[in-house]
């Protein structure tokens, strides 16, 4: 809601009833984010898995795995994932947990909603006692490396991404909490 011309977003954890929404936004600012530079046929196959309801409610039933949802007040905005598991050896701290998803919609790009969802995720990490957070990031998305910089990010390591049949690598990029 605007006052004085910026908006107010507000935070809430999904629920299963937002997956069909998250799996549409997943696919429509994934599409909108990578499209540029790759195969149609790679990006169709990676959404086609990786953003179906089915497999969006799966994860937000995982434990100890949460989809932050940004909101400007009724409307979706955005959303990041935050989940435990093993982080890469370049990493350096086995329970760092990983941020993934981090995904902002066309209407609310370059409007804070990104930075308030970043803020909102590394607090979660330090609520859940975590030292340290860690993500993956297309290597060709200079846009997004640089703003996990200004949170303190850094290039750690690589990892293959596979994006339909097109294997590609992502730099693994992790910032200690404090």
């Amino acid at each position: 809601m605007p006052m004085n011309g910026k908006i107010i977003y507000s935070l809430r954890i999904a629920s299963v009833e937002d997956a069909a929404t998250i799996a549409d936004l997943g696919r429509r600012t994934f599409s909108a984010t990578f499209t540029l530079g790759n195969d149609p046929d790679d990006i169709r196959a990676y959404i086609n898995e990786a953003f179906t309801p089915e497999r969006i409610l799966a994860e937000l039933e995982e434990p100890e795995s949460s989809y932050l949802l940004v909101m400007d007040g009724d409307k979706i905005a955005g959303y990041g994932r935050i989940r435990p598991g093993e982080a890469p050896p370049s990493v350096g701290d086995a329970n760092a947990v990983e941020l993934e998803r981090i995904y902002i919609d066309e209407p609310w790009l370059g409007k804070g909603a990104g930075a308030f969802l970043m803020s909102a995720l590394l607090a979660e990490a330090r609520k859940r006692g975590c030292q340290s957070v860690w993500l993956g990031v297309w290597e060709h998305n200079h846009q997004a490396i640089h703003f996990y910089e200004k949170y303190g990010l850094a290039v750690v390591g690589k990892k293959r991404f596979l994006l339909g049949g097109d294997k590609q690598t992502d730099l693994v990029m992790s910032g200690k909490l404090d």
